[in-house]
C-alpha cells in the first residue's frame, strides 16, 4: 500500500518535473545575480542586466508563484469544473 504522499506526487509528476527545472533555472540567475546592486527595478522589468538585478526579491517571487497557482488551481479547480458542467 502506498502513502498517501507518493500518490499525489505521482498524480501530479508534471508539476514535479516542471517545478524542479524551474527551481534549477532560478537558482542558477540568483547565484548569479548581484543582490547588493539595489538601484536596478524588478527583473525583467527594468534596464539593468539579467545578471545584475535578480535577487532575492525576484528569487522568492518566482519560485512561490507557480506553488500558488497549483495549489489554487487544486484547490477550487474541480469546483469550477462541476459549476460549469451545472450551468450547460
Amino acid at each position: 500500500m502506498e502513502s498517501k504522499a507518493k500518490t499525489k506526487l505521482l498524480e501530479n509528476k508534471w508539476f514535479v518535473v516542471f517545478y524542479l527545472i524551474w527551481l534549477f533555472i532560478h537558482i542558477i540567475l540568483f547565484l548569479n545575480g548581484k543582490a547588493e546592486n539595489d538601484d536596478c527595478g524588478f527583473w525583467p522589468f527594468d534596464d539593468c542586466y539579467r545578471s545584475s538585478a535578480y535577487g532575492f526579491i525576484e528569487f522568492f517571487v518566482y519560485l512561490t508563484l507557480p506553488l500558488l497557482y497549483f495549489a489554487i488551481k487544486k484547490l477550487i479547480g474541480d469546483d469550477i469544473k462541476k459549476s460549469l458542467g451545472e450551468n450547460n
